[in-house]
């Protein structure tokens, strides 16, 4: 699997960035984050270390459950369980 990564910056809601941070976390892809330093809060610093030990276990393969029916899936078997995106 392709490494993924993830771009934190001020021109990016943290609300989409933090679903897709989970999304890549969890999808069994090597992970990389970039961020702008100056946003950093705890709250993120706190997603952004949860995000490394998540993605540093050994996981099944991230699969987009509506990928035949969405342009941009929503739905996805993450670990086992559904995960919804927003």
């Amino acid at each position: 699997m392709l490494p993924i990564a993830i771009a934190l910056a001020k021109d990016v809601p943290w609300d989409k960035n933090r679903q897709w941070l989970q999304l890549l976390a969890e999808c069994g892809a090597p992970l990389f984050v970039s961020a702008e330093l100056d946003i950093l809060d705890a709250d993120k610093k706190v997603a952004i270390k949860k995000a490394f030990a998540d993605a540093a276990n050994v996981q099944p393969t991230g699969e987009p459950l509506d990928r035949l029916t969405e342009q941009w899936p929503a739905k996805w078997k993450l670990n086992n369980r559904e995960v919804t995106f927003n």
